[in-house]
């Protein structure tokens, strides 16, 4: 049976430029291992003996088999057991050593003792990538751990878990980075979920610290703050250059409560509202009003009011009240009346009458 399919395989491959190219062609073999009252022995029918039957006893229990490339691998194998590898990692690293295009894939490992039969299968660990074999060069690079490196793939379907993408596009794909946390679909749409931005300019979207109650939002409209009860107590709008150069302010209740506006290009700043209340907690350092002050409307002074230094005519008038006042005085005269006496002495004359007082000159 062995020798009866290693015909029909080499008639069917024996032009393959592959198997031309390796140095004994196509290679195919049994070997049985087995035990003949506690002693290993193993039997071969391979290729060239014409699966002749060959029975071999091995004189070193440990390792008495091999596949591809054993005469290479035997002193390398030996030299590390005897380092103190355990067999079955000395096997792995030494095919890794010696892994080139021609040895590589998976390593079918069997070990033998009188009691068990230990069977082991794992990649060989080579990492390198191999442009030329046999003098030729590969349309690709790839390793023995399947890590490869190609000028053009195209694929209609592929399952990519680890990727990384240099001076390309991803077209018509969705991500999920962390079970949710970062999303894109395939739409365009973007999730992400506590991300820092670096850099960059953002457009047209709604950027807002919260979905609901307190928080602050930034769009297209404008900038707004809300309270707790979702009720917009601060605004910047966006709708008007007025709009832009204000910022207003509303009560608990949504009622506009004021506002701090420009009015584009006036030069001044006006702050409006029907009730302006400007404080100062700290009495070492009040409230400082720099300038000419206009005040145009009725002023109240509730409290004491010190280094006040205000000019005659600078009071609407209060100087032509003055005048009136002393123009009265200079004018004026009347009649003093004094009943007759004597100052309590009898000896004096007794007078008195009806004067009338002068002016000045």
């Amino acid at each position: 049976m062995a020798r009866e399919c290693y015909s029909t395989f080499k008639a069917a491959n024996e032009n393959d430029p592959l198997y031309q190219a390796l140095e004994h062609g196509i290679e195919l073999g049994v070997i049985v291992h087995e035990f003949d009252e506690g002693v290993p022995r193993y039997i071969q029918m391979v290729y060239d003996t014409d699966f002749d039957i060959r029975v071999t006893q091995p004189s070193n229990l440990d390792f008495f088999s091999f596949g591809a490339h054993s005469d290479d691998i035997l002193p390398i194998l030996i030299a590390k057991v005897n380092a103190g590898v355990e067999v079955s990692s000395a096997v792995e690293q030494s095919y890794a050593e010696i892994a080139d295009a021609s040895v590589g894939g998976r390593l079918q490992g069997f070990r033998f003792s009188n009691e068990t039969l230990a069977h082991s299968n794992v990649w060989i660990n080579d990492k390198t990538a191999y442009s030329m074999w046999k003098g030729n060069r590969l349309p690709c690079l790839a390793d023995m751990q399947g890590n490869a490196v190609m000028n053009k793939l195209t694929a209609n379907s592929a399952q990519i878990n680890s990727s990384d993408f240099n001076n390309g596009a991803i077209v018509g794909s969705s991500i999920n980075v962390g079970n949710g946390k970062f999303k894109v679909d395939t739409a365009g749409n973007m999730y992400t979920e506590g991300s820092t931005t670096v850099g960059g300019t953002i457009t047209g979207s709604l950027i807002r610290t919260a979905a609901s109650g307190r928080r602050v939002e930034l769009d297209t409209q404008g900038l707004r703050s809300y309270d707790t009860a979702g009720v917009n107590r601060i605004r910047i709008n966006t709708g008007s250059d007025n709009g832009i150069a204000a910022i207003s302010f509303y009560g608990s209740g949504g009622a506009s409560a004021g506002e701090i506006n420009s009015y584009q290009n006036s030069g001044g700043l006006s702050i409006i509202s029907s009730d302006v209340f400007i404080g100062s907690n700290n009495t070492g350092n009040p409230i400082r009003l720099q300038g000419a002050v206009t005040i145009d409307g009725t002023v109240e002074f509730r409290r004491e009011v010190t280094g006040l230094n205000v000019g005659i005519g600078s009071v609407t008038g209060l100087q032509t009240q003055l005048d009136a006042i002393w123009a009265k005085l200079n004018n004026h005269t009347h009649d003093i009346t004094l009943p007759t006496h004597n100052h309590g002495n009898s000896a004096n004359q007794n007078w008195g009458g009806t004067f009338t007082s002068s002016r000045s000159a």
